[in-house]
């Protein structure tokens, strides 16, 4: 009983971290494309997120107070976006055999925690940031295996016909 009352502490502590997700929904979310070995899903980042915060390990990040900001790149997504040392264009890659028994979607949602989890957490360790420091994290977007955007406002996710899926997302880190 206790830990279900931490864990629901810890969500609304998360929640009220003020995590921004896209305004707009893309026209591609929901789209699946089978290709010679492999399936492309684009979902929604929203639902990505909300699937993440039912993540004991992606709550990890209340622990230290610290206080993301997430927001999703909505509009256009830079090819080569300027990494500065004020802020910094981070890139974090995740590659796991999940389950067969999760869907197709589940199984490209359990990659994005897994593969935010991360960004987050080298994104505030490129600032050094203090434990209850707010930080913003912008235009998150996933990367195709060769670390090119994919479209603006999707979790882009391959599932190939066997092996790990591997996915790759980038962010760019502010302090403000």
């Amino acid at each position: 009983m206790k830990t279900a009352t931490l864990t629901w502490t810890l969500v609304a502590i998360t929640l009220s971290a003020v995590l921004q997700t896209a305004q707009a929904a893309s026209e591609l979310i929901g789209k699946r494309v089978v290709n010679t070995y492999d399936v492309t899903l684009y979902l929604d980042p929203e639902k990505g997120l909300a699937y993440a915060m039912k993540d004991w390990k992606f709550l990890r990040y209340s622990y230290n107070d610290r206080k993301p900001k997430i927001s999703y790149a909505m509009d256009r997504v830079e090819a080569d976006p300027q990494s500065t040392p004020e802020e910094p264009v981070v890139i974090q890659m995740e590659s796991k055999t999940y389950p067969a028994e999760l869907s197709e979607e589940e199984h490209c949602y359990a990659a994005f925690t897994e593969v935010l989890g991360r960004l987050l957490y080298y994104a505030a360790s490129a600032k050094n940031l203090d434990d209850k420091q707010y930080f913003h994290l912008a235009n998150v977007i996933t990367l195709d295996k060769h670390k090119k955007p994919g479209p603006p406002g999707v979790i882009t996710c391959t599932i190939p016909d066997h092996g790990s899926t591997s996915m790759y997302a980038r962010g760019q880190v502010s302090v403000k």
